[in-house]
């Protein structure tokens, strides 16, 4: 069997699960925070074991620091958590689909083990990129 590079480049989804649902909701809500500060609404949150161990929303604006995007945000207080920066079997829910190739502390250099991502268009409309 060949794989394609077409197939490299989109990996078929993750399967979403009522729980990913409701730490998803919570990424949204991180997203809201941003916005409410004028900030483009991403959020993001981190969970290992059932519970939210990082949190985070964008705050670039606000912090005048390109580095203060939601998911890194997040991934940093859960290392500050977790104790590590390895965060073996943790799940990063974000609102919309991280960088994982470009960004210093990014879920692939941080060992998150799974990126839900949910079908943007249809279950979460607040999730869309949009340009002013």
């Amino acid at each position: 069997m060949t794989v394609t590079r077409e197939a490299l480049r989109y990996p078929p989804p993750v399967p979403f699960t009522p729980d990913d649902e409701r730490f998803q909701r919570e990424a949204i809500a991180f997203a809201k925070i941003a916005f409410s500060e004028r900030e483009v609404p991403v959020g993001a949150v981190v969970v290992a074991d059932g519970h939210m161990i990082g949190r985070g929303r964008n705050r670039r604006e606000a912090l005048g620091d390109p580095t203060h995007h939601a998911e890194i945000e997040a991934i940093r207080e859960a290392a500050q958590a977790a104790g590590t920066w390895r965060l073996d079997g943790a799940t990063l829910y974000a609102t919309v689909e991280p960088c994982r190739r470009s960004t210093p502390g990014s879920p692939a250099s941080s060992s998150v083990a799974r990126t839900p991502k949910p079908d943007t268009a249809e279950r979460w409309p607040t999730c869309r990129r949009t340009r002013d």
